[in-house]
């Protein structure tokens, strides 16, 4: 048989998890079955088990493409010298989390952590991710922030430390606000920002 091309594989992958972003999305992750997501993709069966073993497998790989462009734009944020201040980078990466979709994703696998194991795996891993991300562009910003404290790595580092579960926290909030505060986004967006603005005078 020809081998299929890195291209191909890919584009596959991007159909399949599309197909499930669109069901869960519609029905909810609880509700949709590999059955749904084979209808919704147009593949068949073999296909679409020729690249994920089952559910769990693929609702992993659609989480990972939820988060990855926000997880990608922070590291390329802590690598800029100098380092752009917490209210441009948080904010943007707050700004893209504004997206239905992807926001009504996240509050499911939430929901379903409390209940099903896998599901609670994949929130941890998230927020592992999440996290160690925030921290090391933290890091970066109070050690070569153009208008940074200049702190030293390991200072800057513990700094970081100290301030990353809050602005974990402002994340969670932010993706929540859409469900539990549809009519209050200017509130929201006032605060954050004042929230961010000092976090880049903390030193």
């Amino acid at each position: 048989m020809p081998r299929v091309s890195d291209a191909h594989r890919q584009q596959m992958i991007d159909r399949i998890t599309e197909a499930t972003l669109d069901r869960a999305r519609e029905r909810g992750l609880h509700e949709i079955s590999m059955a749904d997501i084979i209808e919704a993709s147009g593949l068949s069966a073999g296909a679409i088990y020729g690249y994920f073993s089952g559910k769990d497998e693929l609702l992993r790989a659609v989480a990972h493409r939820a988060f990855e462009v926000r997880l990608t734009a922070l590291a390329v944020a802590s690598q800029e010298r100098p380092v752009r201040p917490p209210a441009d980078v948080l904010g943007e990466l707050l700004s893209t989390l504004a997206a239905p979709r992807d926001t009504g994703l996240v509050v499911q696998v939430w929901a379903l952590a409390t209940v099903s194991e896998p599901m609670a795996q994949l929130a941890h891993e998230a927020y592992g991710r999440v996290r160690a991300a925030v921290a090391d562009y933290l890091a970066a910003w109070f050690s070569a922030g153009a208008d940074g404290p200049g702190l030293s790595d390991a200072a800057a580092r513990r700094r970081a430390g100290v301030l990353t579960p809050a602005i974990v926290g402002l994340l969670q909030a932010w993706i929540l606000r859409p469900v539990v505060a549809p009519d209050q986004d200017q509130d929201y967006e006032d605060a954050t920002h004042a929230v961010l603005t000092a976090i880049a005078a903390a030193g």
